[in-house]
């Protein structure tokens, strides 16, 4: 298959994108921009098929988005520690953070290239600087469903 004819290329890829160092990743965390963790393993044939779309993602969203691939090989405490705040024990997973590095979204297993851009494109167009007043919020979560308004003396379904 393509894939495996490819494999060399896509574990290099990912030995050049990924951040060897957990301290790095912290360190991005409080660069005040919004960011995207790609959480891979070279072991896994779905990562390796997302090799190639982070690296669109990193070129087409730099410098708005911070794109930070971690390869879920790497078990030192610093990573574990990254790992258990994001909830994330392997690959492929995605957690999009807004400028404050609060989580907008976590997504596990691949993710089609249109809708991983989507949702990095809605951060990075939602990042203000940190030095503007004015701060438009980084995420409208989805519809929470709520319970309907009681008026006094009619009974609720």
């Amino acid at each position: 298959s393509e894939l495996l004819e490819n494999y060399g290329k896509l574990t290099a890829a990912l030995d050049t994108m990924a951040t060897r160092e957990s301290s790095a990743v912290e360190a991005t965390l409080t660069k005040g921009r919004p960011t995207l963790l790609a959480f891979l393993d070279r072991g896994c044939v779905e990562c390796l098929r997302m090799i190639p779309v982070v690296a669109t993602l990193q070129k087409e969203f730099d410098p708005a988005v911070e794109v930070v691939v971690i390869d879920t090989d790497d078990k030192d405490d610093g990573f574990r520690k990254i790992y258990r705040r994001f909830a994330v024990w392997a690959g492929p997973a995605f957690v999009v953070l807004d400028r404050d590095g609060k989580t907008v979204e976590r997504l596990i297993g691949p993710q089609p290239e249109s809708s991983l851009r989507a949702r990095v494109r809605s951060v990075a167009e939602n990042h203000t600087p940190a030095a503007s007043p004015q701060r438009r919020p980084s995420h409208t979560p989805a519809a929470i469903p709520t319970s309907p308004k009681r008026v006094s003396g009619t009974p609720t379904p």
